[in-house]
C-alpha cells in the first residue's frame, strides 16, 4: 500500500486516509505514507481546554465514511480501498472500488458487486 500511495501521489492524485480508528493512531501511521494531517478522516473527539471530552466529532465507519468524505473532499472518489464490511459504503461510492485483503464479509460483497479483490500476500487479484 505504501508503494501504491507513493505512486498515486507522484501522479498528482489527492490521497486521503479514512479510518474508524482514533485519529491519533492514524496520524502516526500516515507519516509513513506521507499523507498530510488534513487528509486524514478518522474517529475524533472534541478537545476542550486541552482535555479530551466525551463528545464525538466524527466516526467514519460504515455509512459514516462516505459522509466524512463528502464533507471534506467534496468530489467523486476515483478509487477507494477497504478490507472490511465497514468499508462497503465507502467502496460503493467510488468509481473504482478495491477490496484489499478483505475479511470474508467484504469478500462476499465484493464478489457480488463485481469489485476488484486483491490479496497482497500472494499477489492474487480477482
Amino acid at each position: 500500500m505504501r508503494r501504491l500511495v507513493s505512486e498515486l501521489q507522484a501522479q498528482g492524485c489527492d490521497v486521503w486516509a479514512v479510518s474508524s480508528t482514533n485519529e491519533w493512531v492514524i496520524r502516526a501511521a500516515m507519516r509513513h505514507f506521507d499523507i498530510a494531517r488534513d487528509h486524514i478522516l478518522a474517529a475524533a473527539v472534541k478537545i476542550d481546554s486541552l482535555r479530551i471530552t466525551d463528545k464525538l466529532i466524527r466516526i467514519p465507519s460504515g455509512d459514516g465514511k462516505p459522509k466524512a468524505i463528502r464533507t471534506a473532499v467534496k468530489k467523486k472518489l476515483d478509487a477507494a480501498f477497504g478490507n472490511s464490511r465497514w468499508d462497503a459504503d465507502m467502496l460503493s461510492v467510488a468509481r473504482h472500488p478495491f477490496a484489499i485483503n478483505p475479511n470474508p464479509d467484504l469478500k462476499t460483497m465484493a464478489e457480488k458487486r463485481g469489485w476488484r479483490i486483491y490479496f497482497p500476500k500472494n499477489d492474487s487479484i480477482s
